[in-house]
């Protein structure tokens, strides 16, 4: 309960100091992470996005909730298969190594949508997703203990 506490109170205090000092962007998929990097850091304009039909992954009411909370703009990214056939090549171009993470292409989506906007800086929970546990981690600690 001590080690939480001082966990609470030094990412409430710090986050907010790491928020850019200019209009920028947050990747929002209404998961743990970019749901507390949106209440600590406030920003102006949150990005989601959602795939029509898909609804059993789709996070984009929890993000519509956060959004309004914090009075910020949410931006919905509703990318379709002729999208995907587009960005491939160019996503293939740019990465380094193999990516054998499916958020791929939809975080290339909101980044396009981030720079329709004009805005050149955008903050994304990959880091603190790992730090708050991950998905996976999180719902191994939440499951039910066998008797």
């Amino acid at each position: 309960e001590e080690a939480l506490a001082k966990f609470s109170t030094i990412l409430a205090e710090q986050m907010p100091l790491r928020a850019p000092a200019c209009d920028f962007a947050l990747l929002l998929s209404g998961g743990l992470d970019s749901a507390v990097l949106a209440y600590l850091m406030r920003p102006p304009v949150c990005i989601t996005v959602r795939y029509p039909g898909q609804d059993r992954l789709d996070e984009s009411s929890t993000a519509a909730v956060i959004a309004r909370d914090i009075k910020a703009e949410l931006v919905v990214a509703e990318p379709d298969h002729v999208d995907f056939t587009t960005a491939l090549p160019h996503m293939m171009r740019a990465l380094d190594y193999p990516m054998g993470n499916a958020s791929t292409f939809s975080e290339h989506m909101a980044y396009r949508k981030i720079s329709d906007l004009g805005l050149r800086v955008a903050i994304g929970g990959l880091g603190p997703d790992e730090f708050l546990m991950g998905y996976v981690r999180q719902a191994l600690v939440s499951a039910p203990t066998p008797s």
